[in-house]
């Protein structure tokens, strides 16, 4: 039984680095790119008519940069996971990715292993990082913010609900989350879906973002 390649998306302002990139990947049989672009405009058009399972921006984009392009995609409930590109290691650089709602932040230059590792881990659930950033998204996101912290009964989640995410904090699938508690998969999704709706956002990344921030775990 053949496997479908994950099929992905690039987005780069530097024909140099898309080329680069798009050479890379093309070693790996698991991918297909199905388009390149090299603006946040031409990504939003084409995305309109082939949505990839994972998109690869460049954060350090004119006009509208990668997180920027990130919020869009999110606007429009584009479910695809969206990792983040860049040269650059600066801690806003990654807190502005992650409140975008990211699924990774990569560090160009990665070696291609590295790079198909990380493209699997986000489509398996699992927030990607360059190892240089993995440590400053931890830390940042534990860290206090101005704003008041909340608790998850302000947003009343039950005592399930809040295991469940508990679990995601840590890294866990829904089938690991599943064994975890002994519950079915279906049953997993069902609460996060709550979830979700519960803490207003679109995907895991964002609630893993407001757990981390008010300090639940």
């Amino acid at each position: 039984m053949t496997t479908k390649p994950i099929r992905l998306s690039l987005v780069d302002d530097q024909k140099a680095s898309l080329d680069r990139f798009a050479a890379l990947l093309s070693y790996f049989e698991e991918f297909k790119i199905i388009w390149t672009a090299s603006s946040a405009k031409e990504a939003l058009r084409k995305a309109e008519d082939e949505v990839p399972d994972v998109f690869l921006l460049d954060l350090e984009m004119p006009k509208r940069d990668g997180v920027q392009l990130c919020q869009d995609l999110r606007s429009r409930s584009i479910k695809a996971k969206i990792l983040m590109l860049s040269i650059s290691d600066r801690n806003d650089h990654l807190k502005r990715a992650l409140h975008a709602g990211a699924d990774g932040y990569l560090l160009k230059g990665e070696r291609p292993e590295v790079l198909l590792r990380m493209i699997k881990d986000s489509l398996e659930g699992r927030m990607a990082f360059s190892a240089e950033m993995a440590q400053q998204s931890l830390a940042m996101m534990r860290s206090p913010m101005p704003e008041d912290l909340q608790t998850p009964e302000d947003y009343e989640l039950s005592k399930r609900e809040l295991q469940v995410l508990k679990h995601l904090v840590s890294g866990e699938t829904y089938t690991d989350i599943a064994q975890s508690l002994i519950i079915s998969p279906l049953t997993v999704r069902s609460h996060m879906e709550n979830i979700y709706r519960k803490l207003q956002v679109q995907n895991k990344t964002q609630a893993i973002n407001i757990a981390l921030r008010n300090q639940w775990f």
